[in-house]
């Protein structure tokens, strides 16, 4: 009895951070339905409970009856398509369906925190600050209250990397399969491959792996192809509130919709190559440590750079930047870390808030957009708020991008660059 109490003294003592970050993750989210304030603190509450969860199991059953879900979902109590690849609709043969998108929903929920809390582990109480700032904010809850998919996405890709730390062979196979799963169920997810770059030493190991997986996806994009028929022009392109992408900055700036490509190719090719030369000056080639946390960084970091440039998205794309803060927060602690590093490492910390924040602080000054009677000074504040949000998102993007670089450029170089010169000489 001793022994255990012991134990368990221990396990409170060296996880109390922790412990204390899922308390309050339970005591916001209580406040916040009992209260019903997911209005008050920026989140646009639909009244169809776990909205998202709902048009995915209802296209799957109506699938399973015959439909097809991206012409006509009558399952869904909004009239939805569906908007993601087949596989999801396969769901509706393991016998899950709409009736249990509630109790999906929930456990989605209760997964994803106990996982992100798993992978941040705050040590101290700046780095529990931080954490919880980051899972309480609107812009990861509003995929919290919808019981949006990028959940799930956001569970496989930390499963696969706790796999991948495992130095088990099969939890190796595991891990690809998820990451495999995980690019046919959202094609984001594609951009976590350039992870093996730097994981694999072995060069060849490296090339099997990559023809394996080019392989299998192709064989995927066959079979599936006239799918890509339907999504091409049904799959949302969000604009306005609740958004984050490249597009929005613009959309914001020039008051139009859509916004001329050419501005963001443009902003994007000067952000590449500022993100190019800041590389070099971070300081991280010093940074010679590898662990966990790095690889969490590069895989939550891909994907933001991913979605960022590729399609505009909704907010909740930002939990992504949970698995970014363990490598953020172990690079601050460490004392060998260089002074360079450590103040880009501040700026994103400093900058992180306003980009996930903004939805609340544009609500408690009284703001509502469409609302009658809202006074000139208060839209200038709004349109400023935003310009704000999307100019610092525009920054922390290329921060991420120029440690992304530094992380996989000698990799890259040695497994890519070094193999395909010395075959064509």
């Amino acid at each position: 009895m001793k022994n255990i109490n012991i134990r368990l003294s221990l396990f409170l003592r060296s996880n109390r951070w922790s412990i204390l970050l899922l308390l309050t993750i339970a005591i916001y989210l209580l406040i916040l339905s009992n209260l019903t304030l997911w209005q008050g603190v920026g989140i646009p509450k639909l009244k169809a409970p776990f909205a998202d969860m709902q048009a995915i199991l209802s296209a799957s059953d109506a699938y399973r009856e015959g439909y097809n879900p991206y012409i006509e979902n009558p399952s869904d109590p909004l009239g939805r398509q569906h908007v993601y690849p087949k596989p999801w609709l396969w769901l509706g043969y393991t016998g899950i369906t709409q009736d249990h998108s509630k109790f999906a929903a929930i456990l989605l929920m209760s997964f994803f925190f106990l996982l992100s809390i798993k992978i941040l582990r705050p040590e101290n109480g700046n780095e529990f600050l931080l954490s919880a700032m980051l899972l309480l904010s609107p812009a990861v809850l509003l995929g919290v209250e919808r019981g949006n998919n990028d959940l799930i996405i956001f569970i496989l890709l930390g499963l696969a990397v706790f796999f991948l730390d495992s130095k088990s062979r099969l939890l190796d196979l595991i891990a690809y399969f998820l990451l495999f799963l995980t690019s046919i169920l959202k094609f984001y997810p594609i951009a976590s491959f350039l992870i093996f770059v730097r994981i694999i030493k072995d060069c060849k190991k490296f090339w099997m792996l990559a023809f394996f997986f080019i392989i299998f996806f192709g064989v995927y994009v066959a079979f599936t192809f006239s799918d890509f028929h339907y999504l091409k022009d049904i799959v949302p392109k969000p604009h306005g509130r609740f958004t984050f992408g490249a597009a929005i900055f613009f959309e914001w700036i020039l008051d139009e919709w859509p916004v001329n490509a050419t501005y963001i190719y443009l902003m994007a090719a000067a952000v590449f190559f500022l993100a190019f030369l800041l590389s070099s000056r971070t300081g991280l080639a010093e940074v010679r440590k590898d662990s966990i946390n790095t690889v969490f960084f590069l895989v939550g970091s891909l994907n933001l750079l991913f979605c960022f440039f590729a399609n505009t998205n909704y907010d909740y794309r930002c939990i992504f930047f949970v698995l970014i803060l363990p490598w953020l927060f172990e690079c601050l602690k460490c004392e060998t870390t260089p002074v360079s590093t450590k103040r880009y490492i501040k700026m994103l910390l400093f900058l992180l808030p306003i980009v996930v924040w903004n939805e609340t602080f544009i609500t408690l000054i009284g703001l509502k957009v469409g609302a009658p009677g809202i006074s000139k000074a208060k839209l200038i504040t709004m349109l400023n708020l935003y310009i704000l949000e999307h100019l610092s998102t525009w920054i922390v993007i290329t921060i991420l991008l120029a440690f992304c670089i530094e992380l996989l450029k000698a990799p890259i170089r040695d497994k890519v660059v070094a193999p395909f010169h010395r075959a064509t000489h």
